[in-house]
């Protein structure tokens, strides 16, 4: 219970500064029957989400309704406040803040339970049920992975000379927090239409998220420490890989920092400009901060990389660094690759799902907005 008020809390403190920041973008819909609540659902129009490039599809979420009427009659009121802000396109659930509560209805691995930065909803829900009937197509398929402990992506290609990869303290981050949301602009356009992109503040969840692990959380264990030989064999091998070792050693030095390293943000700086070509940005599990014990679990997020820099052996180079230095952190994670994995984007089939064991499966629903009948 006191997961979930903190929780609630998070989710209130979030349309709370939205409304005092005066801005118009979203809508929250409560049914009402005898007084007593039967329902519930968000509406946004948010100006940072696109999906497959459109910037004319609106999104819902946190939807609970306790029958089919209840929820058809507020999926109308969504659509008429999406079709007065120019949306033609309804798709859900996008639950805001995205960071904290995902995306997509959750159909499968309900036994992992909750986790940071993914959506989850009552096994037994009947929401999709009444989409369907209202409509309704299951547009969008993702899945969470499950990465083994071992390093799976082989450093075959070479790092670019010119690369250089590293990590920072939590305060140089926000010193670069507008280099790195022009890194997402330029990962993402011209790629694979994503179907569910939000960038804007998503920079700042993290910083947030980063903020409320403890600070013996960034005490690094000496690798003779770590119970999985296998994994500590192979992180020594990547070690004697220089740009890896350069990291590495500067994880080490940290030890007397008064601000630590933040070790689950590795970056790729281009060293002529110092211009930021790549980040994998890793959310630690806040829900466990919430319930006062060790975070163990860690959901690899989001993958960024310049598109002027996308041959350059930096995605093979920087993937793994995350995972080793979880693994030195703590003796034992779980570290969950993508968060949400977009189901048919090609380069993600292809990197990931050989080596990965599919835990979760969720769906976006989607369906046009009628035009008013004035």
């Amino acid at each position: 219970m006191e997961i979930k008020s903190k929780i609630i809390g998070e989710i209130l403190r979030y349309y709370e500064e939205k409304k005092w920041q005066g801005e118009s973008i979203f809508r929250i819909f409560i049914a009402y029957e005898n007084s007593e609540i039967v329902g519930m659902v968000t509406a946004s129009c948010d100006p940072n989400y696109k999906s497959r490039s459109f910037t004319n599809r609106g999104t819902f979420g946190l939807l609970y309704a306790n029958n089919f009427e209840v929820c058809e009659k507020l999926i109308k009121e969504c659509e008429k406040f999406l079709r007065n802000k120019g949306k033609r396109v309804i798709r859900g659930p996008v639950k805001y803040p995205k960071t904290l509560l995902g995306i997509g209805f959750q159909v499968s691995g309900f036994e992992h339970g909750l986790m940071y930065g993914e959506s989850w909803n009552d096994p037994n829900s009947k929401i999709m049920e009444y989409l369907l009937k209202m409509g309704f197509k299951k547009d969008s398929k993702y899945v969470d992975l499950y990465v083994p402990n071992k390093i799976w992506r082989k450093p075959g290609t070479t790092l670019n000379s010119e690369i250089e990869l590293t990590f920072l303290t939590l305060d140089e981050l926000r010193k670069r927090k507008d280099d790195i949301n022009e890194l997402g602009k330029r990962s993402f356009e011209g790629t694979l239409p994503l179907p569910d992109l939000v960038m804007g503040s998503r920079t700042e969840d993290f910083f947030w998220a980063i903020e409320q692990l403890p600070q013996s959380f960034w005490k690094v264990k000496n690798l003779d420490e770590v119970d999985n030989l296998e994994f500590d064999y192979q992180c020594k091998e990547l070690q004697q890989i220089p740009e890896y070792k350069r990291v590495w050693d500067l994880i080490l030095s940290d030890t007397k920092e008064i601000e630590s390293i933040v070790g689950i943000f590795p970056l790729a700086i281009e060293k002529k400009t110092g211009r930021i070509v790549g980040a994998v940005m890793v959310l630690p599990d806040i829900f466990q901060v919430m319930k006062g014990v060790p975070v163990h679990r860690f959901n690899a997020d989001t993958s960024l990389i310049d598109l002027e820099f996308q041959r350059l052996g930096i995605y093979k180079r920087i993937a793994d660094l995350p995972r080793i230095t979880t693994q030195n952190y703590l003796k034992q994670n779980i570290y969950v690759e993508g968060g949400q994995v977009f189901w048919d984007n090609p380069a993600a089939v292809k990197a990931f799902f050989p080596n990965c064991e599919v835990i979760k499966e969720k769906y976006v629903m989607q369906k046009r907005i009628k035009l008013s009948k004035s």
